[in-house]
């Protein structure tokens, strides 16, 4: 058995896209309120996010623009609640706090890159240390239950809160690495 999640037209929404939400119909006599979400381009989900749906799209440009020059393929912070509601390409990072998954902070672009690349969510705290919050970061650490991957690449060392489980990196390890993405960055390291 699997959940089945839809999205519900509130009476505020007057008019809703119909390429953007797609009604559920669960038999011919039931109303068309409820809705799946489609969303296949960024503007999409900027359509979306007006709307009110917990989702954002997170992109390279947005790491790149905190000191980390790095590419993936874009993904979507999106509210578990609504994330089995929400079809397209993008692979989910989902998110417990809807409003960091609707209007992401720089500590949640943070989080996300935990699931993207956990050294780029290293580099992006070192670089970012007297931009970010660093007990909110913790805080939202906890909150989308990443603590284990946070300390695999020791972000207590910079974010108290963070807990120690599981097995971290060795120190010289993180060192060397850290070194190597630092030269990347700069343009030496290619």
């Amino acid at each position: 058995m699997r959940a089945d999640v839809s999205l519900v037209r509130l009476a505020s929404d007057r008019t809703v896209p119909r390429d953007l939400f797609v009604p559920v119909v669960y038999s011919l006599a039931a109303p068309r309120k409820r809705f799946r979400l489609r969303v296949s381009s960024p503007s999409d989900v900027e359509r979306a996010a007006r709307f009110g749906v917990p989702l954002s799209l997170f992109e390279p440009s947005k790491v790149r623009a905190l000191g980390y020059p790095v590419e993936f393929p874009p993904r979507l912070l999106v509210g578990r609640s609504v994330a089995e509601a929400v079809d397209g390409p993008y692979a989910k990072v989902l998110f417990s706090n809807e409003a960091a998954a609707l209007h992401p902070r720089a500590e949640d672009l943070v989080v996300a890159m935990l699931f993207v690349d956990w050294l780029g969510a290293r580099t992006l705290t070192r670089r970012n240390l007297d931009r970010l919050s660093l007990a909110y970061l913790g805080r939202r650490i906890l909150e989308e239950n990443a603590g284990a991957r946070a300390y695999r690449v020791r972000l207590d060392q910079f974010v108290p809160e963070v807990p120690r489980v599981g097995t971290p990196l060795d120190r010289a390890s993180l060192a060397e690495l850290d070194a190597t993405i630092y030269e990347r960055a700069i343009g030496r390291g290619r």
